[in-house]
């Protein structure tokens, strides 16, 4: 089921305005909703230990965001499509008693997809998008 407008939007005081603004109508898609979404992860914790008193995991985390629309239709400046894209995200885990030590690579592939277009009063456009790819590590210590 799609994200839509069950009737056109309504202007109240439409005598204030100079020029109306551009309206959302019936049967158009909610702005920002995609159409689907789909995350899937995964876990597997490496049977035995490599190191002595260590546990090791590996994990995995894929997204999908599908295509969606920064507003209600072509009437609204800067009507662009936002999203359709994958991210992929990669930890290696490393668990002694209460330690933990984490090493990881979010957004593997560097996607940069779009989350929002934005238009200004000065017509320039930004576009947002996810973060780029981090390679990182952390350490926890449960107390």
């Amino acid at each position: 089921m799609s994200a839509k407008l069950s009737k056109d939007q309504e202007l109240a005081d439409r005598d204030l305005f100079v020029e109306l603004p551009p309206l959302g109508y019936k049967d158009d898609r909610i702005p920002k909703i995609p159409e689907f979404t789909f995350t899937a992860a995964a876990q597997y914790e490496i049977p035995g230990e490599i190191v002595a008193g260590v546990r090791t995991t590996l994990d995995a985390t894929f997204s999908y965001v599908g295509k969606s629309y920064n507003a209600f239709n072509e009437e609204f400046a800067g009507y662009r499509a936002i999203g359709d894209f994958s991210l992929l995200n990669l930890g290696v885990n490393f668990a002694a008693g209460p330690a933990t030590f984490r090493v990881f690579a979010n957004n593997v592939t560097d996607t940069a997809g779009a989350i929002d277009w934005n238009d200004s009063t000065t017509n320039v456009a930004g576009r947002s998008t996810n973060r780029p790819r981090t390679i990182g590590v952390m350490a926890r210590y449960a107390f």
